[in-house]
């Protein structure tokens, strides 16, 4: 509840201040079980599959995510200008989370990107969430400002 109030407190003030920015929220990234660039690592020198660091089972990935996810919901619903993204619902699929694509590591560790993890994720997400918000304006946009 603590993570609601200060949210819906911040984009109250946001509106207050500025009624014409669009406010993106991005959700939790989902806390792997294991960290694959180290995990990569290991798997290199012990000579096993590096396949075992790629997707970790989604249960305990969600468990910690969902509760924040829930709050976040709860403070941007029914707000104008105001779009959330969820990581979760991009890396955890089909009963797995990613942490490897394309043989390279998404995660810096268990639970933060990495640089080049964001460089691949983020910018279709603010996308995705730009089209959202521009969309009920009336101004159809295929990408956000950059």
């Amino acid at each position: 509840p603590a993570l609601s109030a200060a949210l819906t407190a911040t984009l109250d003030a946001i509106a207050r201040r500025r009624p014409d920015l669009r406010v993106v929220v991005i959700g939790p990234v989902p806390e792997l079980t294991l960290a694959p660039p180290e995990c990569l690592a290991q798997q290199r020198q012990l000579g096993g599959p590096a396949a075992v660091c790629a997707r970790v089972e989604a249960g305990p990935p969600l468990a910690r995510a969902t509760p924040a996810e829930a709050e976040i919901r709860a403070a941007v619903e029914d707000r104008p200008g105001v779009a959330a993204v969820f990581p979760s619902e991009t890396l955890c699929l089909d009963g797995g989370c990613v942490g490897v694509i394309g043989g390279r590591p998404i995660y810096f560790d268990d639970d933060h990107l990495s640089a080049s993890g964001a460089r691949r994720l983020v910018p279709p997400w603010m996308d995705d969430s730009w089209r959202r918000l521009a969309a009920p304006l009336g101004k159809p946009m295929a990408t956000a400002p950059r």
